[in-house]
């Protein structure tokens, strides 16, 4: 169940919080043999699972006061990605939705994120990169000003009216995510030859590329074999940003296997769920039950470590 949110945005655990009971209340109804006491782990993998840990104990007080005390095991989505696409084992894997990362995991549990930075700050090649260029190719078009696209323009008129275009996705909360669902329609533009959307798709190619590289030379040691998965909206909308950088970083690299995604990220957070997750243990925030308080509910004890480390 999406809740659209980071635990590092303000209210963003609360959001975080219902949406999990929210997933599980449509869960009960179509299994409305399921307790709430026989719930003895909860694993969730959410952006900002790793930045904001006091964020992440106030979903675990939240869930263990209704579920009794379960394991709370929380982790960032790209980690559940990244042990959902290469089934457990070592590699890189590039996720490119609303945003984009890159995560390098070796054998020995080290590992190394690259971008992931927001959509203010980073995600180069992101679904939000790619929708803000092609909106601005369309509002440069309405505007007469060079470098708009008429073809990108007839797109977003499906999507919004024009003329409250602007005010709609700018005065609504979930503006990152609306924005980002402009990307699919600049690449599905891009295929039919129009040379804006081209230059965007490019440029997010060689953004991607270069994020990706960074994580497989973090892993190179020049005679082993790189696995290397691509994940998200961005590569399986039309496949064509896929198959552009899966070219680019063959190109650039010997050493890359490029690989097919063996699972999802409920596949992922199965595999993390365990009592050690293996290569990722130390990517792991897992929450403890602790002594409870005064008021009967039960604290958070956090443990780990800064995402963007390399041993």
């Amino acid at each position: 169940m999406p809740s659209g949110a980071s635990l590092s945005d303000p209210g963003g655990s609360e959001r975080i919080l219902g949406a999990w009971l929210e997933g599980w209340r449509q869960l009960v109804e179509i299994h409305p043999t399921l307790e709430e006491n026989s719930v003895s782990k909860i694993v969730i993998g959410t952006t900002g699972g790793q930045h904001s840990p006091t964020a992440g104990a106030r979903v675990g007080d939240g869930l263990r006061h209704r579920f009794g005390g379960a394991e709370l095991v929380l982790t960032s989505d790209v980690v559940v990605a990244h042990a959902g696409a290469l089934g457990g084992e070592p590699g890189v894997v590039t996720v490119s939705g609303t945003g984009a990362v890159a995560l390098a995991v070796s054998e020995d549990g080290s590992y190394r994120l690259v971008d992931g930075h927001g959509p203010f700050l980073g995600d180069d090649g992101s679904g939000f990169a790619i929708g803000r260029r092609g909106l601005r190719a369309v509002l440069r078009h309405l505007d007469g000003r060079p470098g708009g696209s008429s073809a990108l323009s007839e797109r977003a008129t499906e999507m919004w009216a024009l003329d409250d275009m602007v005010d709609t996705i700018q005065s609504s909360p979930g503006a990152v995510r609306a924005i980002a669902s402009f990307a699919n329609e600049v690449i599905e533009v891009a295929e039919s030859g129009d040379p804006v959307a081209e230059g965007i798709v490019t440029e997010a190619v060689g953004h991607l590329a270069d994020t990706t590289q960074i994580a497989i030379e973090s892993l190179s040691d020049g005679k082993t074999k790189i696995p290397v998965a691509l994940k998200g909206s961005v590569f399986t909308g039309g496949r064509l940003i896929e198959e552009l950088v899966s070219r680019e970083l063959t190109k650039r690299h010997s050493d890359v296997v490029m690989k097919v995604p063996s699972g999802d990220a409920l596949e992922g957070a199965l595999l993390l769920g365990r009592d050690h997750a293996g290569i990722h243990e130390s990517l792991m925030i897992r929450a403890t039950r602790q002594p409870t308080s005064d008021r009967g509910v039960a604290t958070a004890g956090v443990m780990g470590a800064n995402p963007r480390r390399k041993k």
